[in-house]
């Protein structure tokens, strides 16, 4: 086990995405995250106001290492129906990422079923050689990253961001075939 960050501000986990060298791959798994700084958005979105996001210092970023030619890529493991926090995210926040050079990519699922090969668990993958294993509590409310410094861990992560990646279609590719899944904010049909 290595290292544990409680803060996703804390300095040295800001420093591990700023310092790519040839990027990263972000696998996502749950269905709702409780993160502080969306609850006004989402709280918009479920009354069914519009929503929009102006680009910030993330997306400067993700800017600066798209042109610099890092490969930035993420994949959601969605289960359908999907639920009201995923559709928030891909109104409000994906679509900020994806202008700024990361591709996001999703996965959609039904009842039990998983990707084969792909953890049930989320994490960061950096430079394909660093990696964070995000940890969080059952309402999504986020607990720690932990460092996993062991060889082995991280081969099978990099094994499984490959097959995970493979096996997903854009976001822009999804929404169209899902559009009618997604309803409005509240209304999530099948």
């Amino acid at each position: 086990m290595g290292r544990r960050i409680t803060d996703l501000g804390d300095p040295s986990f800001r420093r591990a995405f700023t310092g790519l060298r040839r990027g990263w791959f972000r696998l996502e798994t749950r269905q709702h995250y409780a993160e502080p700084g969306e609850a006004g958005a989402f709280a918009a979105f479920l009354a069914g106001e519009p929503v929009t996001r102006e680009p910030g210092a993330w997306q400067a970023m993700i800017r600066r290492h798209a042109s610099s030619g890092r490969r930035l890529r993420r994949v959601h493991v969605v289960r359908e129906p999907v639920s009201d926090y995923v559709r928030f995210e891909m109104a409000w926040a994906y679509p900020v990422n994806i202008a700024a050079g990361e591709q996001v990519r999703v996965i959609a699922v039904r009842g039990g079923e998983w990707p084969a090969a792909v953890p049930r668990e989320d994490f960061w993958l950096l430079d394909d050689t660093e990696l964070w294993a995000m940890r969080y509590d059952d309402t999504g409310r986020f607990l720690h990253a932990e460092h996993l410094d062991d060889r082995g861990a991280v081969a099978e992560h990099a094994a499984a961001a490959r097959t995970a990646y493979a096996a997903a279609v854009s976001l822009a590719e999804y929404l169209p075939v899902s559009g009618a899944r997604l309803g409005r904010a509240g209304q999530v049909r099948s």
